[in-house]
């Protein structure tokens, strides 16, 4: 019900729905999430952060769970500049972890905007987050997607070293950046060079 409210904007009547199900005692976390995530598709920023603030007083506490679930929201919309915001003004309360700092790369990534996830990586790394397969996979797409690609080379390589190895995604984007750019020769030596790490992973 509260789905088919939050589509047509019945946002008063999603909250008498809300108080009715506390009373009945049928109230859970994922009401409170669904909520969040229909006012950020609607591009209600403030009342999405309401809802999470709202929270502890239906005796409901969120954890970083469902402020991670915020910023994802957030950020499928294309609204990454306020997940920044929110995070940047919440920190206190929720202190980011990798998956926080997974969603806001990824972004920053559909942005594209190389600066602010060079930031993002960074400040992960400081806060002692290790970089996984799929932080070093978007910003090996973002360096391609603004024509990066030597940069997005040494992601790779870098990858190599910490034993994190690349999929066949990240080698796709870069063999069609090379082709975009003409650069065949260049596609060709990062083949020759992808099947000797092929045999070096066997």
């Amino acid at each position: 019900m509260i789905v088919s409210l939050a589509k047509i904007r019945q946002y008063q009547i999603v909250w008498d729905v809300v108080n009715a199900m506390r009373n009945k005692s049928m109230l859970n976390v994922e009401t409170f999430c669904i909520t969040m995530g229909k006012y950020a598709c609607a591009q209600k920023v403030d009342e999405a952060v309401y809802t999470i603030n709202v929270m502890e007083k239906y005796d409901m506490p969120p954890n970083l769970a469902e402020f991670n679930g915020l910023l994802s929201a957030l950020c499928k919309v294309k609204n990454v500049r306020k997940a920044q915001e929110i995070i940047d003004s919440m920190k206190q309360q929720y202190v980011p972890d990798s998956k926080t700092y997974s969603i806001l790369l990824e972004g920053w990534g559909k942005a594209p905007n190389l600066p602010k996830a060079r930031q993002t990586l960074g400040e992960m790394v400081s806060a002692g987050c290790v970089p996984d397969i799929l932080m070093y996979g978007i910003m090996v797409n973002i360096l391609c997607k603004v024509g990066r690609v030597n940069e997005a080379v040494g992601i790779v390589e870098e990858m190599d070293s910490t034993a994190c190895w690349p999929t066949s995604f990240v080698y796709g984007v870069l063999v069609h950046t090379y082709g975009i750019e003409n650069r065949i020769e260049d596609a060709v030596k990062f083949l020759e060079g992808l099947e000797l790490r092929l045999m070096w992973y066997d």
